[in-house]
């Protein structure tokens, strides 16, 4: 018994409790987004759900300058520079968060006016892009929620704003099935459910958040503009690399394509939603043990990290690989069974991205920006050099080995950059 409560009492069994909340949290939100994407692949016809698998590809280029200017900064700066100001920190990333995200929502509004306008592709893309436009700042507001109590290792509170965002959404999705036609309305119920999940748990922190020090946020937002710059850089480049595949697919292919290939990405979304959540969780760790000098502590941590996850990812890769057929045949009905055969070649990546884990968290806590441009420059050559031709030789298979390659490149980068980079503060 004194041993069992030892254990409990130990920095393990916090650690793994938290590990564990947050595994569910992660896994309540990509499920909840999993099961959208699912419902949307059933109930939309092919071509309509490669539309809002198109729009839905611009939603997450935006978010990737949200994650450049204020998530990967907070994560980066939250623990290791202001420990002890985390009430004026964090109310800056808020009004920072209101401020990227109207910019970047009008942007879009504005292409999707352009694209009505001169009657460039689909109308219902431009109304897809309408939505994710005007609902921006509330569907990312999620996000900052979610990361804001990751970095105060409360993931408990997250799940609860996640928990009332999965109720809202697919609660949503089944009361706008049969009377909505519009893909606009979609993408207003996840920016709708964010905003209720968000504001169920700002209440818990709004009285402990300080908007009145002005003059403290400059020098905060002069960080983030300095750090994120180089990933807000980086996000270009990624998206190329990454997101390249589902437009080429939609122009060589068609609409349709762009629907298949949108499904078979979607098996993705659990595992990579759980490398984000432990890897999240864990950075914040490794980058105090950085500012406190304790680089073996940081190699241990994150070698532990990554084995705990390539665990996940092979078991994850192997319920794929023996059950494609009936994952098909139970999400999508029927659906895209012609690319069944695809399915245990996408579980490859999220195991080469659990392989990545350990040397992608050690180099974020080193707060070295230039590391994100490395990366995404490579993923952005090869992507964008190969995709093309891939896609025109072997269609949407060739879409799926273009990612699976572009994984296999990163991972590469990440060892030559940890060894250049982190194994000389081991030595010294």
């Amino acid at each position: 018994m004194f041993i069992l409560d030892g254990f409990r009492n130990s920095r393990f069994w916090i650690w793994y409790l938290r590990g564990g909340m947050a595994i569910i949290e992660q896994g309540i939100f990509s499920g909840s987004n999993f099961i959208l994407n699912v419902l949307l692949a059933r109930w939309l016809s092919p071509s309509d759900y490669g539309v809002f698998a198109l729009g839905f590809a611009v939603y997450l280029f935006v978010s990737g300058f949200h994650n450049a200017m204020i998530l990967e900064p907070m994560s980066i700066f939250a623990a290791s520079k202001y420990p002890d100001r985390l009430d004026v920190y964090f109310s800056s990333q808020f009004a920072f968060h209101f401020i990227v995200t109207a910019i970047l929502g009008i942007l879009v509004i504005i292409v999707s006016f352009a694209l009505n306008y001169w009657q460039f592709g689909e109308f219902l893309f431009s109304q897809a892009l309408l939505g994710v436009g005007m609902f921006l700042p509330m569907t990312l507001l999620m996000w900052i929620v979610r990361r804001s109590y990751y970095l105060l290792k409360r993931p408990s509170s997250a799940l609860f704003a996640t928990v009332v965002y999965s109720v809202c959404l697919l609660a949503g999705a089944f009361l706008l099935q049969s009377h909505v036609k519009s893909l606009f309305w979609w993408f207003a119920l996840m920016g709708i459910a964010s905003f209720v999940g968000s504001l169920a748990m700002l209440f818990d922190r709004i009285g402990r958040l300080d908007f009145g020090r002005l003059p403290e946020w400059k020098p905060i937002l002069m960080d983030q503009w300095f750090f994120g710059r180089w990933i807000a850089l980086a996000t270009v480049f990624y998206s190329i690399g990454s997101q390249i595949q589902i437009f080429l697919a939609a122009s060589l292919l068609g609409f349709e394509a762009a629907g298949a290939f949108r499904a078979l990405q979607n098996l993705l979304l659990p595992m990579v939603q759980i490398l984000t959540a432990i890897g999240t969780l864990s950075l914040s760790s490794l980058t105090f043990k950085f500012g406190k000098g304790d680089y073996k502590g940081m190699s241990q941590k994150s070698l532990q990290v990554a084995g705990v996850l390539i665990v996940i990812a092979l078991v994850y890769e192997l319920i794929l690989w023996q059950e494609s057929e009936w994952i098909v045949a139970l999400l999508y009905n029927g659906k895209y069974s012609e690319f069944t055969w695809l399915i245990p070649l996408v579980g490859l990546v999220p195991l080469i991205q659990a392989l990545q884990i350990r040397y992608s968290l050690v180099l974020r806590a080193l707060q070295e920006p230039k590391f994100y441009l490395a990366d995404k420059l490579f993923a952005a050559v090869c992507g964008g050099v190969t995709a093309y031709f891939f896609i025109v030789n072997w269609g949407i298979s060739g879409a799926i080995i273009n990612l699976v390659l572009i994984d296999g490149i990163a991972l590469a980068v990440y060892w030559w950059l940890f060894r250049r980079w982190f194994v000389r503060y081991l030595i010294d």
